[in-house]
């Protein structure tokens, strides 16, 4: 199965034994903070993408193997499928991919009760540092509607359920990048 990732799925620690990913882009498409998703510590925004001309993503196609179905099909539980959707891999080859986007009954902005939580900006960001290094996270940061509503700092006690480790070098430049941008103190 071939799924493109936009946010936590391009974090390697996140995925399955033997999940392969490769750089690629989706056109016409905007990475937002506005899906409403359930986690064991009440409800946290995830991200999701909206129809928008022109608009280019970047992510990665993920190679699940058939075995790792149904655990990516609970994973993305809080999410639509959509399939169809054509991504350009980095060396110039297009593929049909499937997407998960928000499900309607679920298309809700970050507010108080529903905010962004930094333990899962910190798995995004760390996985985009990854595949596309320093420029990835800038890309995120940059191109993703939503910074504007709440965060939260939830780094002790993450209430996103697949927080990771982040080494002091990727500590620093996440915090910086976020600092800049006036998300963190």
């Amino acid at each position: 199965m071939l799924v493109f990732g936009y946010g936590s799925l391009l974090n390697r620690a996140t995925l399955p034994p033997g999940a392969r990913l490769e750089e690629a882009t989706i056109t016409g498409w905007v990475r937002q903070w506005r899906n409403r998703c359930a986690t064991a510590t009440g409800p946290v925004c995830g991200l999701t993408l909206a129809p928008r001309a022109r608009s280019v993503v970047e992510g990665a196609v993920m190679h699940f193997a058939p075995e790792h179905h149904n655990a990516l099909m609970a994973r993305e539980a809080d999410y639509a499928q959509m399939s169809e959707c054509e991504a350009q891999l980095a060396a110039g080859e297009s593929v049909i991919v499937t997407v998960f986007s928000s499900r309607p009954e679920l298309n809700d902005w970050a507010c108080d009760a529903l905010p962004i939580c930094l333990s899962y900006v910190d798995v995004v960001l760390q996985g985009f540092l990854q595949v596309y290094g320093a420029a990835g996270v800038e890309h995120v940061l940059d191109t993703t509607e939503g910074w504007h509503l709440p965060l939260i700092n939830d780094r002790s006690l993450p209430r996103y359920p697949r927080p990771v480790a982040l080494a002091p070098l990727e500590l620093d430049l996440i915090d910086e990048s976020l600092r800049v941008r006036r998300l963190i103190d």
